[in-house]
C-alpha cells in the first residue's frame, strides 16, 4: 500500500462502515455470514464507484423511511385530499398539513441529500436481492442501511476522487491479507487508521 492522505482515510473509514452496516443489516434479514460479506463489500465498492467526482454533506437528521414516506405523500396530493392522505398513512390532518408545508419549502440542498440516502437504499436494495434476499426484505434492509449512514454519519463532508472504488477494494485485500500475521495495532500504524475501521474490515473477510 502506498502513503494516503487524512483525507483519503477518512473516505475508507466511511466505506467500511457502509460495508459494515451492510453486513451486519441484510444478516438480520437472513443472509449467510459469508453472503452478507460479499453483498456488503459489493456495495461499498458500487457507490464508492457511483459517487466518483462528485462532493457531498451525508445528510444529518434526516431519517430516510421517514423521507420516502413524506415523498409519497408529496407525490399523492391533490391540493385537498389532506385527510384521504391521513387515514391511508396512519397520520393526523395537521401532520398531512406539516409535510406538504415542508417539501414545498425544501431548499435545492435538502434535495440532493434526500437523492444521496435514496441512492444508498436503491444500492443496497439491489444488492440484497441479487444475494438471496426477497424484494421486500431487500427493501426495508436497504432503507435501514440510509438511515443507519445518517445516524453515524450525518453532516460530514466527502469528496470521492477517480479511482477510489479500485484503491478501496486493494486496500480490503490488502487487510485481509495482512491481518493473518499482523495484528490491528500494527496495520493500524501502517495504514495511519483507526484500528476500529480496520477491524470492520477484517470482520468482512468472506468465508464460506
Amino acid at each position: 500500500m502506498g502513503s494516503t492522505t487524512r483525507m483519503q482515510m477518512a473516505r475508507y473509514e466511511l466505506l467500511a462502515d457502509i460495508a459494515a452496516m451492510a453486513a451486519k443489516v441484510s444478516s438480520k434479514y437472513g443472509l449467510s455470514a459469508g453472503a452478507a460479506a460479499k453483498a456488503a463489500l459489493s456495495m461499498s465498492s458500487e457507490l464508492a464507484a457511483n459517487w466518483v467526482g462528485q462532493v457531498f454533506v451525508i445528510p444529518k437528521d434526516m431519517r430516510w423511511r421517514r423521507q420516502a414516506r413524506d415523498e409519497r405523500i408529496h407525490a399523492e396530493f391533490t391540493g385537498s385530499n389532506h385527510g384521504d392522505l391521513a387515514q391511508r398513512h396512519n397520520l393526523t390532518v395537521n401532520s398531512i398539513y406539516k409535510i406538504i408545508k415542508a417539501r414545498s419549502q425544501r431548499q435545492s440542498h435538502d434535495v440532493e441529500r434526500s437523492e444521496l440516502l435514496a441512492d444508498v437504499a436503491d444500492h443496497a436494495q439491489f444488492i440484497f436481492e441479487s444475494h438471496g434476499l426477497q424484494p421486500e426484505q431487500a427493501e426495508t434492509a436497504g432503507s435501514e442501511v440510509a438511515d443507519a449512514l445518517a445516524d453515524a454519519w450525518g453532516g460530514q463532508m466527502f469528496c470521492v476522487p477517480h479511482g477510489m472504488s479500485e484503491r478501496w477494494q486493494e486496500l480490503v485485500t490488502h487487510i485481509h491479507t495482512a491481518s493473518a500475521d499482523t495484528s490491528l495495532c500494527a496495520l493500524s500504524a501502517e495504514l495511519d487508521m483507526p484500528q476500529v475501521a480496520i477491524k470492520k474490515i477484517v470482520e468482512l473477510n468472506i468465508q464460506e
